[in-house]
């Protein structure tokens, strides 16, 4: 049980978002008994045990929906031979979402990610700013978020820890860099992901990605341009304009996106 407690803490700490399922009621012959606990990941994975078979299978799918939803469900099981186990009983599993901050991870530290990381952070998300200008990224400018990554987009992203809870903006100072940093994201595992760009430099890049091997669908996951349309301006509007839409996005499908 230890370790159950161990791995949560572990994959919190990295940011990932899980659910616990836990037996709190088995009677008759069952697979488990009460207290048994089984760690899901969002990509079906686990850690542990509550029996195997038919219930375990369940388990797992409502488990991956409620790190979804957010939403805790109990499930209640009548154990038949039919299902998969030789066995008689009844059990009630809890599935628990355990999600953590969501993370915003902005390429590009000028003057929009100076005022999308303010506006991120007020807004409980835990932010990281990667640039590979130094000057451009200082403590100074960027005094709330959790992490500063100064270096090479190329080398950085393939090592960055982006999964379900992951929302990535691309704002960096060239639309080059800005399609270098799409192209190295789109291989990698995330919530949500945008790009500052126009109608026309966004088409412009989606064809060269596409010439590239990029699937049209996984192009189609991509907010370019990026933000609410509500005539911004400013650095601070385009912020907020960028803002608001990953919070839509996120409260709109239940915190996360369908796995490409």
């Amino acid at each position: 049980m230890a370790k159950i407690y161990k791995e949560i803490l572990n994959l919190s700490d990295r940011g990932e978002a899980i659910a616990l399922a836990t037996v709190v009621e088995s009677l008759g012959s069952s697979p488990q008994k009460a207290g048994a606990k089984m760690i899901i990941k969002d990509d079906g994975s686990t850690i542990g045990t509550v029996g195997g078979g038919q219930v375990e299978f369940t388990a797992i799918r409502e488990g991956v929906e409620a790190i979804k939803t957010g939403t805790p469900k109990l499930l209640e099981f009548e154990l038949k031979e039919s299902e998969g186990l030789l066995c008689g009983g009844r059990m009630k599993i809890f599935i628990e979402p355990i999600l953590t901050d969501p993370h915003l991870y902005i390429f590009g530290g000028g003057h929009v990610g100076q005022a999308l990381s303010k506006i991120a952070s007020t807004a409980g998300f835990e932010v990281t700013v990667i640039e590979e200008r130094e000057k451009f990224i200082t403590s100074e400018r960027f005094p709330e978020a959790k992490e500063l990554i100064l270096g090479p987009y190329e080398k950085i992203i393939p090592n960055l820890p982006l999964n379900q809870n992951s929302y990535i903006v691309i704002a960096t100072h060239s639309h080059k860099l800005d399609e270098i940093v799409l192209k190295g994201c789109l291989k990698r595992d995330y919530n949500y992901i945008g790009m500052v760009a126009s109608k026309e430099k966004a088409k412009t890049i989606f064809h060269r990605l596409m010439e590239e091997g990029v699937s049209q669908e996984r192009l189609k996951e991509v907010h370019a341009p990026i933000g609410l349309a509500i005539g911004s301006q400013t650095p601070g509007e385009i912020a907020i304009s960028i803002m608001a839409e990953i919070i839509s996005f996120r409260n709109s499908r239940g915190g996360n996106r369908t796995k490409g």
